[in-house]
């Protein structure tokens, strides 16, 4: 007996006994060996806090800071986490003693000789009462609740996570655009100025209806386009607004192009050291950690629970006859009574902890592939959007030399005007579209951020 009560003992010190093995670990297969995409090799193996800073931008990096101060999404997850922390406190409370007081005070009369005589009494009184946690059930609840502050804090983090790339992505979006607005407006001048050519040469008698026809038909396609650009313009602002917790019309951006902005190289490190970084697989893994202890705290529910309860004031003895050795026998004995009553219920609570185990065990794995999969993919999107900006650059420059070709042997009267026509929209939309794989590097390389997890300092 004295072997059993000393060790209840020492798992009241040590906060509780566990009664479930440790997390299970993720399948062996679940891990790939390698990146399919050959990693680019840098001087340090993660992206350092504030990787947004790699893209030269200042306005980039004000606005940063600004998302990070103002955006709501990140101040509703803190607020989560305020949340999370109060349950912690509550269901830490559990295992510390229970304190209350009580004071009183009454008046009496006596009547002597057709004289009241009042008499005052005053009296104070405390209850203190405790739970021993001989099975670790509320130490189990209170591991359970401290688990799911850090999940609710790693939940922060993906917030700000994809908060800050919605904003970089926002960015180079909306300069893209006027990227683009800016060569629309530019085309259709000259396809206006082109036009011009054609109705002199029509009105001269030199060419038929028809050239004119079709040149007014691609100013109109293009000024359409513009107006269309200006539309998605504004857009791209307000969203970039909402982000940054402003209104729109208080919102200005300076920058009018993506030229001078470079997505900076950094290296994918060992596949295994992804599931460290991404706060949305350490926010699966501590809620299931949560889940492991609130089995345990299910399971420990079957077992009799011992409660110390004792008064002490001046109307009262101090803790007399606290606990005897037949109300101790009674107490374990009605708290074993009342679980075999409650049984179907235990059992119940117990298996929506265990099959809530599994669940999130279940996706535990499927957040990590998911890890391995984006960042592969991520990878791979950085390689291939430079190569395609590079492809895309040589198109342009050849579209804008046949255009110029063509405009001459068109005045010279060796072409007909088909082959102008032609070349003017080859070149119109090699350039819109080298616009938008400048900017899909760019976001190739916010992509490749948010992937790896984001930002941190590299271990030393």
């Amino acid at each position: 007996m004295s072997k059993k009560i000393a060790m209840a003992g020492l798992c009241l010190l040590l906060g509780g006994c566990t009664l479930l093995e440790s997390v299970s670990e993720l399948q062996p297969g679940d891990v790939p060996a390698e990146w399919s995409q050959p990693v680019i090799t840098s001087e340090k193996a993660w992206p350092d806090r504030g990787w947004w800073k790699g893209f030269a931008s200042t306005e980039l990096d004000t606005i940063m800071e600004t998302a990070q101060r103002e955006n709501l999404d990140i101040a509703i997850a803190k607020a989560r986490v305020e949340q999370a922390d109060a349950l912690l406190r509550l269901a830490g409370s559990s295992l510390l003693p229970s304190v209350s007081a009580r004071l009183g005070a009454r008046e009496d009369g006596a009547i002597h000789n057709s004289a009241v005589t009042p008499t005052q009494t005053l009296s104070a009184s405390a209850s203190v009462s405790y739970e021993l946690d001989f099975w670790g059930r509320n130490f189990e609840n209170t591991r359970a609740a401290w688990r799911s502050l850090e999940a609710s804090e790693f939940d922060q983090e993906t917030v700000a996570l994809t908060t800050v790339s919605s904003v970089a992505n926002t960015y180079f979006r909306l300069l893209s655009l006027r990227d683009r607005l800016r060569l629309s407006k530019l085309n259709v001048a000259n396809a206006t100025k082109i036009l011009e050519l054609t109705r002199k040469q029509f009105e001269a008698g030199t060419i038929s209806q028809l050239p004119v026809s079709q040149q007014e038909s691609l100013v109109a396609t293009l000024s359409a386009q513009a107006a269309s650009l200006e539309l998605q313009e504004r857009q791209a602002l307000g969203s970039l607004a909402v982000l940054l917790g402003k209104p729109v019309q208080d919102l200005v951006i300076a920058g009018e192009t993506l030229e001078g902005l470079s997505a900076p190289q950094v290296s994918a490190g060992l596949t295994s050291e992804l599931l460290a970084r991404r706060p949305d697989v350490k926010s699966v893994e501590a809620a299931l950690s949560a889940a492991q202890a609130d089995l345990a705290a299910a399971r420990a529910a079957y077992l009799p629970t011992i409660s110390l309860t004792g008064d002490a004031g001046v109307t009262s003895t101090a803790l007399a006859g606290l606990i005897s050795g037949s109300n101790g026998a009674y107490s374990i004995g009605a708290s074993l009574i009342q679980a075999v009553f409650r049984g179907g219920s235990l059992i119940a609570q117990n298996d929506r902890a265990y099959y809530r185990r599994e669940e999130l065990l279940a996706s535990y794995r499927k957040a990590a592939l998911n890890a391995f999969a984006d960042a592969d993919a991520a990878l791979t999107g950085a390689v291939t959007s430079g190569l395609q900006e590079q492809q895309q650059m040589v198109a342009a420059k050849s579209a804008a030399d046949a255009l110029r070709i063509a405009e001459l042997q068109y005045k010279a009267g060796t072409v007909d005007f088909l082959t102008v026509l032609n070349a003017q929209q080859s070149f119109y939309s090699a350039q819109d579209q080298l616009a938008q794989t400048r900017a899909a590097r760019l976001q190739a390389g916010v992509g490749l951020f948010r992937a790896l997890g984001g930002g941190w300092q590299a271990p030393a």
